[in-house]
């Protein structure tokens, strides 16, 4: 019997690709309304806060990749996960806010407005690869 499942590393890249999905749309819904609220400055905010979540969720997807192969469980991975992915994007969100490179307030909303978008990926990836560690039904993606 061949094993037809995907790899690890293909999960990860359909990961990848839901995760950009994501964030493109909440940057192609969000442009008009953020560029007439808040001008051409707030598009570059804009774009800040959506590389800082997709940057976030792509850090946050790593425990549940390795999973597998180090052993941890399904629920210990997606905790591991989501706490990673709650710490970088603090972290980094921190440091882009303070540096004064972008406009702080557009910059915050379009950080927490793209985490929430990018959390649709990310809980579809975590809970398809501990169904495909449990062995309950199909990869899901």
């Amino acid at each position: 019997m061949i094993d037809e499942s995907p790899s690890a590393l293909q999960r990860y890249g359909r990961f990848v690709a839901w995760t950009l999905a994501a964030c493109g749309a909440v940057l192609v819904i969000g442009y008009l309304p953020t560029r007439s609220l808040g001008g051409e400055g707030a598009i570059a905010a804009m774009v800040a806060g959506c590389l800082v979540s997709v940057f976030a969720s792509l850090v946050g997807g790593i425990p549940v990749a390795l999973a597998r192969r180090d052993g941890l469980g399904g629920i210990q991975s997606i905790l591991a996960s989501f706490a990673l992915r709650f710490i970088v994007v603090m972290a980094t969100a921190l440091a882009v806010a303070l540096s004064g490179y972008v406009d702080r307030g557009p910059f915050l909303v379009w950080v927490g407005i793209s985490y929430l978008a990018c959390l649709v990926a990310d809980t579809r990836y975590a809970l398809a690869a501990v169904r495909g560690l449990t062995g309950t039904g199909a990869d899901g993606e």
